[in-house]
């Protein structure tokens, strides 16, 4: 396991060979064998051995006669006083092993700091992109906070506008299916149900529709697909992924599938609305005769036609007090061929 791993320093040991046999021609067998296994022991010890007979015995696989023969020898390599065996060349070692351990650690650690700086601004800069907004930067000397009097009332959220695929101007008909991210803010009465709340970023709120979509069976889920970001700018909600999931592995598609179903979706809603009037029917103008029988309009037509070419009131009009309607200048010939008309009709 990771935990029991020996340092570094305790892996290896240096051995200079021409140096160990140059001081070590004079050996048998096995001393250079107890010889050795003193040495790797002080490495791993990092330090002096503890002059203990029985303690040296098993280091050097010796028996304790065999231990009795061999110490005198072996002995003449280090420096035996106050209880301890230590040998100068293995501490000069021990002492560049541990410098370079120390070397190699402090360039990690400077290039996993360097990574994790490019990390945090990368990531600082993907959560701006993520943001919904960016506040304005308020000049120096200016407070922080209106007053709460001065707050404006909370307007609708105001996502931001659609991407490729659908026009901007359908955007802004869809502005109000935002439900998603539409935080709740001050009012100079105060907070608007007692709270606030923090628009979620985009990336967050598309890995939970993901989630919700791969629990239905779509497997190939993409947080970072670009028409579910729009998507989730626009306000679509997490009941609509679903929807389009269940569509969508029903005929057995995936992911872009569903993306597709759910965009089309709010592309038709928008659409509507757009062609649809907007507010309240306007009144319709009443007609002037709503009980008006046949007769009864010719008649009033040709008082009107008479009214045109006489430039006077009709009688009954007059008893109705109805408005005169004046028509074109038309000079005196034709007034009275025009009334000559009227009265051949009446006769």
């Amino acid at each position: 396991m990771v935990a029991n791993r020996p340092e570094k320093t305790d892996a290896w040991m240096p051995l200079w060979i021409g140096a160990y046999l140059a001081d070590t021609t004079h050996l048998s067998r096995d001393q250079h064998g107890g010889y050795l296994l003193l040495l790797m022991a002080y490495w791993r010890n990092k330090g002096p051995l503890i002059d203990q007979g029985d303690r040296l015995a098993n280091i050097v696989k010796a028996t304790p006669s065999e231990w009795r023969k061999l110490r005198p020898i072996l002995s003449e390599f280090f420096d035996v006083a106050d209880g301890m065996w230590s040998h100068g060349r293995a501490n000069d070692e021990l002492a560049k092993a541990t410098q370079n351990k120390i070397t190699a650690t402090s360039k990690a650690k400077a290039g996993a700091e360097a990574r994790w700086n490019k990390s945090s601004k990368n990531a600082s800069r993907n959560a701006l992109s993520d943001a919904p907004s960016m506040p304005k930067a308020v000049p120096e000397g200016m407070p922080q906070a209106l007053p709460q009097g001065m707050q404006e009332q909370c307007p609708t959220p105001t996502p931001t506008p659609l991407g490729i695929g659908i026009p901007a101007l359908v955007a802004k008909e869809v502005d109000g299916l935002n439900t998603h991210n539409a935080g709740v803010c001050k009012t100079p009465e105060g907070d608007f149900l007692g709270q606030t709340t923090e628009p979620e970023p985009i990336g967050t709120v598309a890995a939970r529709f993901c989630k919700a979509m791969k629990a239905l069976g779509i497997g190939d889920v993409n947080p970072g697909h670009a028409d579910l970001r729009m998507l989730v700018e626009v306000g679509a909600t997490q009941d609509e992924f679903e929807g389009a999931a269940r569509d969508a592995v029903a005929k057995g598609h995936g992911f872009a599938y569903a993306i597709g179903i759910a965009k089309k979706r709010r592309a038709d809603v928008a659409a509507t609305r757009l062609t649809l009037h907007q507010g309240a029917l306007p009144a319709t103008a009443a007609a002037p005769h709503p009980h008006e029988s046949f007769a009864e309009r010719d008649a009033r037509n040709q008082r009107r036609q008479w009214e045109q070419l006489t430039g006077r009131i009709h009688p009954e009009n007059q008893k109705q007090n109805q408005p005169m309607q004046v028509g074109e200048y038309i000079d005196t010939e034709a007034k009275n061929i025009g009334a000559q008309a009227c009265l051949t009709n009446a006769n």
